[in-house]
């Protein structure tokens, strides 16, 4: 014996009219379909979608005298959402792939007049008599590189976020190269005022 209620004869009849056509007996034959294909389905549950595109899981569940319960649940709603978040998804990993060569891009842009700000800054030290001249240009030498580490930096993230570069962490931060180049940003403003700077590093550290 076979039963439903309005709701699923209202649903069988869209089926057989998808199915079928209309046919002479359709909506039996498109019950036995559907029975068929709950029971080849790998989780007994199979989709369709009616004309006015709900979407519909139909499933299966055996019950223990032989008999089964077909049901079918409007899934339209959770199809969008589901649909919406894989957009979502494409459009988040195409912004970080963008944002990856922006940065390998610009990193490149700002290295070329680093170097040349680097070579300059060596041959007016090299070439200069006044102690505190040098001492300037040393300064100005002196940032140009930490900058060129941070550009380097934002280049191997950049790398790889894409995939492109191993990356070790250990390589960013050079302790004594760092604590050297905070003591020179602040020594002339100390010298200014009578203080002395010492830095001091636990071996540990290095």
């Amino acid at each position: 014996m076979t039963t439903c209620n309005q709701k699923f004869e209202e649903l069988l009849s869209e089926y057989a009219l998808a199915h079928f056509k209309g046919a002479e007996n359709s909506e039996n034959w498109a019950l036995a379909q559907m029975t068929a294909q709950l029971a080849d389905a790998e989780r007994n549950e199979i989709e369709f979608t009616n004309a006015g595109g709900q979407i519909f899981e139909i499933r299966q569940n055996l019950t223990p005298h032989g008999g089964m319960v077909i049901f079918a649940v409007d899934v339209t709603d959770q199809k969008a959402f589901e649909s919406d978040l894989i957009k979502a998804k494409a459009d988040v990993e195409a912004a970080s792939r963008a944002k990856s060569s922006f940065l390998a891009n610009m990193s490149h842009e700002f290295r070329t007049p680093l170097h040349g700000i680097m070579g300059f800054s060596d041959l007016i030290r090299q070439n200069v008599e006044d102690e505190e001249v040098k001492e300037f240009v040393q300064q100005i030498s002196d940032c140009s590189v930490h900058l060129l580490e941070i550009i380097n930096t934002v280049l191997a993230y950049s790398r790889l976020e894409a995939g492109q570069h191993p990356f070790d962490s250990r390589e960013l931060l050079d302790i004594d190269h760092l604590v050297e180049f905070c003591v020179k940003q602040v020594l002339p403003k100390a010298h200014e005022r009578g203080i002395v700077i010492l830095s001091e590093i636990d071996p540990r550290l290095m």
